[in-house]
């Protein structure tokens, strides 16, 4: 819980939780949501602390959402928007979109990632009358990888940045927004190796994330590969299955998957239909879709699939380790699903 806020890249201590939690809940109400409760902790723990940088992440839309307090941020990213949380944002394309952008601040500098043609039309028919600056990847920047290098450019500059061997190609447009955000936030030029070194520096648990910790390998065969993956809308499924593709590996793919009910499960599981040898169910808890509706919608897509011997994630990881010790495992679907699983490091 305590990796949900961060000062200066190291999650919050347990004291430090402990200590924010008990003065929120002296000023909350009884209908405060968990998340209202997280972001007035961050939100005192930053005026503690005195940052001279803020970074948050949006909850769920924006319209509603408790970070909606910061009025004019400094910085605005869009990240690539595809359907999802139909039951609260939806339940269109169109709908989503507007809970997410409509309502941006006009005193900001908004950048906005990649995302596909139809979404992108939504995006700017409700920023047309927003007059904050607007960068849009692949117009004012770009990014792309040539000859092992990630080549960022955009008018005024060109960084030649080293890559890492491990690197998914759906973090390049992730990357080129940070950049970007980086730019407009510094009065200094960019430094290419000082941003070569933070991308092998940095942690991304649960984005497409290669198990190395020895703690989580004791519950696999030395010969199994094991990665978790937090995707769980039908754009983030189609980067995970490329990044699983760019791997090339001859190994069976496992997954062990769960989600959530307001995701759109048919439309995930599609693009792992060709390339899965088998599926394991998980029901993680209630508000989760049950074993039996996902096996019978892989049933629907060609996809073998059996439930896991229990609702959790390392049961069925061992379960497909013993059964075939030279394959790779996929947990993916819900980043639930992936912290219970990572919760079990020797970082814990």
């Amino acid at each position: 819980m305590t990796e949900r806020i961060e000062f200066q890249g190291k999650p919050i201590t347990e004291d430090e939780f402990i200590h924010y939690l008990t003065i929120v809940e002296k000023h909350a109400d009884e209908d405060v949501t968990f998340f209202e409760i997280l972001c007035a902790m961050a939100f005192l723990g930053f005026n503690e602390k005195k940052a001279d940088i803020n970074l948050i992440e949006v909850g769920l839309g924006y319209i509603f959402d408790a970070t909606r307090t910061i009025e004019n941020p400094l910085i605005t990213v869009i990240c690539p928007i595809s359907l999802e949380h139909r039951n609260f944002l939806g339940p269109e394309l169109k709908d989503v979109v507007r809970n997410k952008v409509s309502d941006i601040s006009k005193k900001t500098n908004i950048i906005i990632s990649k995302q596909d043609p139809t979404t992108l039309k939504y995006i700017d028919e409700y920023l047309s009358k927003n007059p904050s600056k607007k960068f849009y990847l692949s117009e004012e920047f770009n990014i792309h990888i040539e000859d092992n290098k990630i080549i960022y450019q955009d008018n005024d500059c060109l960084l030649d940045i080293d890559q890492p061997k491990h690197f998914p190609k759906f973090q390049l447009s992730n990357l080129a927004c940070a950049i970007q955000a980086a730019k407009l936030i510094s009065n200094t030029p960019l430094d290419a190796t000082k941003i070569s070194s933070s991308i092998f520096a940095v942690e991304m648990p649960a984005r497409f994330q290669k198990i190395n910790d020895p703690k989580l390998l004791e519950y696999v065969n030395v010969e199994t590969t094991l990665y978790v993956c937090g995707s769980h809308n039908p754009q983030s499924a189609k980067a995970t299955r490329e990044a699983l593709e760019d791997l090339n590996t001859k190994k069976p793919v496992f997954m062990v998957f769960a989600m959530n009910k307001s995701k759109d499960l048919k439309e995930y599981l599609k693009q792992f239909s060709s390339i899965t040898t088998e599926l394991l169910a998980v029901q993680l808890r209630d508000g989760f879709y049950s074993t039996d509706e996902i096996i019978q919608t892989c049933d629907e897509l060609g996809m073998k699939a059996r439930p896991a011997a229990k609702n959790n994630a390392i049961s069925p990881i061992m379960q497909i380790s013993i059964a075939c010790p030279d394959s790779l495992i996929l947990v993916c679907g819900s980043f639930e699903l992936c912290g219970s699983l990572l919760q079990l490091s020797s970082k814990q």
